[in-house]
């Protein structure tokens, strides 16, 4: 199933470092900034989405010196006849569309030599999905949706009027602009509610975000603009308690059968507080009623209802040319009974010179800067003589200049390190468990250490993890390409996932509770890693920052700047002191986890243009270029063994055991298992109907986790081979 953008037109972050021309290529295309296209009329200035059926990014139109927003066909689709076709009917259905609160469609553009793509309007600002996040309690309050609601049904009414239906309505496809103004986002899968439903519906057939589709769109029925009232009524539900009305578990089975609990009990489960009008509350659960027939009717009606409904007189609308606020809070929890507790997990504290505040996660999750974390000690109210201060001011310079000498990167020996890697002779591989059910290709897989459990993100915005022994995945939701990068903690109590939206977040597991969203970066999050406590979380971004976060309370460690151009790997060190990072810069360079202290750095040039990963450990690190494979020594900072694949084979994915075995994937569906030592090739195997996507070791070495294009996700267990 073709994948959609879902904050296409809009940065995000209006606070987001630019991406200068030159500085990188998109993480997951060989698009880059300063390419030319429309016969040198648009110029690349950064990614703004992606998905399987289009790349948004930002461009500059030189003929009008404005700002423009491109949605191109991804380079792996130019020969796609569909996904050609689905751009150029979007281009066709949407242009007739002109309303103040839908994004325009100017024009499609297929030149030859060139990527076919759409210029529309762009749109600075921010979408209700990240607003909804960095609100208190993660919930926006009825009196500043209001407004913001009643436009979408005139943005609604208007299209369906056109014979649209919109059919991938959900918070992050509607944005506000740095007026306030609502703009209505991603046509990119409307159907015509006119047209005859016939040939070439079958392609359409489950399209839209999970969370927010009626059971009619779910089972491939007939475009209706009922559709986009039960989509309404799903963001809304979201908007007000959180979550959306089904987030957990077999969503396709609760879409079509359960009910959803009543919004003043979810704000209950969660121990959020909203007031919500009962004339809303009622007008939600009509518009997510199963049979069409018991929805509203109209987005008029929908309107109306929304315009009778009691509220607080004030509006919260942007004055002409403001700047976006923070939306209105909504009242204080009651304090709460005594909490249920975390699990148990081992951290290394950072040393504060502060005190932490209580909620300071949400201060983090609102991007504040770290002193809004912390408060100071309470002064003294006893005079202190003026020798003590000089005293103390002289001892503060020592300590200062002591700092800046540990920066100071240490020497490290060249010589290599003494790894020694148990010989493999006979390891194999055999299939233990198929995890199908994923609608759209696998493209990141996570496993904990022995192997109990293990996670799969998609490129429709979802993830599930599975326990190996159950039969039933948890699903996660997500946005913006979150599941582009996952990490499962060691006991498998935490989910950690990033992606083009900025942020990182982690998930509780077994209650699949969203516990912490880490403004980690000012471009996409491209790896994690989970010490190996489970202690801290490491994130590298598209930025060539890295991250340090305390689990579970979200504190950050530290945050540097690590590399020139996007971070690539991440890992830690068995023993959790130190953290290995590559970069596209072709660096490899070793880090101090609390302050950032390098210590030490070696270059892979020309070796990793391809796949990457690290062990489990830190201790090795296998790069591709092509179909050679290189495995480097990160404590020795030199090459352990490189090797080529037989028959040309073109390295798709890599990963990398502590004991040296090594595993690629090719863009065939293939592995290959490898001995490190000795580069001998141990075993060969079909292991996906399509490319091998990614792979990852379990950090004892006996289980090996495949995703791949085909959608399936597959666990093989280890044993001796002949």
């Amino acid at each position: 199933m073709p994948k959609r953008i879902l904050q296409p037109m809009t940065e995000g972050d209006s606070n987001a470092d630019p991406v200068t021309e030159g500085e990188s290529t998109h993480i997951l295309t060989g698009l880059y900034p300063g390419l030319k296209l429309g016969a040198g009329r648009y110029s690349l200035l950064k990614p703004l989405g992606h998905g399987g059926a289009g790349e948004v990014w930002l461009a500059t139109d030189t003929v009008l010196s404005e700002p423009s927003a491109l949605k191109l066909l991804p380079p792996a689709k130019e020969g796609d006849i569909g996904a050609f076709e689905d751009l150029r009917q979007e281009t066709r259905r949407s242009r007739r569309l002109s309303h103040p609160n839908i994004i325009r469609i100017y024009d499609f553009h297929n030149l030859p030599g060139e990527i076919p793509f759409i210029s529309m309007e762009y749109v600075k600002g921010v979408n209700l999905d990240a607003l909804r996040e960095r609100a208190p309690q993660g919930v926006l309050s009825w009196e500043f949706l209001r407004p913001i609601l009643r436009d979408l049904c005139e943005a609604l009414a208007y299209a369906h009027s056109e014979g649209l239906v919109h059919r991938d309505l959900k918070p992050s496809n509607l944005l506000l602009n740095e007026k306030g103004q609502l703009k209505l986002a991603d046509f990119g899968i409307a159907a015509s509610c006119r047209e005859p439903y016939g040939r070439g519906a079958e392609r359409h057939r489950g399209w839209g975000t999970p969370a927010y589709v009626s059971p009619q769109q779910l089972d491939g029925g007939v475009p209706s603009t009922s559709d986009d009232l039960y989509s309404l009524g799903a963001s809304l539900y979201e908007l007000l308690t959180g979550v959306p009305p089904f987030f957990e578990g077999e969503l396709e089975i609760q879409i079509r059968l359960a009910t959803p609990q009543p919004m003043a009990e979810r704000l209950q489960r969660f121990g959020r507080v909203n007031e919500i009008p009962a004339g809303i509350s009622a007008l939600v659960m009509d518009c997510l009623a199963k049979d069409p027939a018991r929805r509203p009717i109209t987005a008029r009606e929908v309107q109306q209802r929304i315009e009778n409904a009691f509220v607080a007189p004030k509006s919260q609308r942007l004055p002409a040319g403001g700047v976006l606020p923070a939306p209105p809070a909504p009242p204080p929890p009651p304090a709460p009974a005594k909490p249920a507790a975390l699990p148990r997990l081992t951290a290394v504290k950072p040393t504060l010179t502060r005190k932490p505040r209580t909620g300071g996660t949400a201060a983090a999750s609102k991007g504040g800067s770290p002193d809004s974390l912390y408060r100071a000690e309470p002064r003294s109210a006893r005079t202190v003589p003026l020798g003590w201060i000089f005293l103390l001011l002289g001892l503060a310079a020592l300590v200062w200049v002591g700092r800046q000498a540990m920066k100071v990167e240490p020497r490290i020996p060249n010589a290599v390190s003494g790894l020694e890697l148990p010989p493999l002779t006979n390891a194999a591989f055999t299939l233990e468990r198929e995890l199908t059910g994923n609608k759209d290709p696998i493209t990141a897989v996570a496993v904990t250490r022995t192997g109990e459990w293990l996670a799969g993100g998609a490129t429709d915005h979802t993830a599930r993890v599975w326990e190996l022994e159950g039969k039933t995945p948890k699903t996660f939701v997500g946005d913006g390409g979150l599941f582009e990068v996952l990490a499962i903690s060691p006991s498998g109590t935490w989910l950690a996932a990033g992606g083009v939206n900025h942020a990182v977040k982690v998930w509780e597991v077994k209650r699949r509770l969203l516990q912490l969203t880490l403004p980690a970066h000012s471009n996409a999050v491209t790896c994690l890693a989970f010490s190996p406590d489970g202690g801290a979380l490491a994130s590298g971004g598209q930025d060539g920052k890295i991250s340090v976060w305390n689990m579970p309370t979200g504190l950050s460690n530290s945050a540097w700047s690590g590399h020139r151009g996007p971070v690539r790997a991440v890992a830690f060190a068995s023993d959790g002191a130190s953290v290995a990072t590559l970069g596209r810069d072709e660096m490899v360079r070793v880090w101090h986890p609390r302050n950032g202290v390098r210590l030490g750095e070696f270059s892979v040039t020309n070796q990793a243009t391809g796949a990457v990963g690290f062990s489990a450990d830190g201790s090795l690190l296998a790069t591709s270029r092509g179909t050679e494979i290189v495995v480097w020594d990160v404590r020795g900072r030199s090459v352990w063994r490189r090797w080529s694949a037989p028959d040309g084979a073109v390295v798709a994915s890599v990963a990398v055991g502590a004991d040296g075995l090594v595993a690629s994937g090719d863009r065939h569906g293939e592995i290959m298992l490898w001995a490190a030592g000795s580069g001998r090739r141990l075993q060969t195997w079909a292991g996906h109907s399509d490319e091998v996507s990614t792979l990852a070791f379990s950090s004892d070495g006996q289980r090996l986790v495949s995703g791949g294009a085909d959608r399936v996700v597959k666990v093989w267990r280890r044993g001796e081979g002949p």
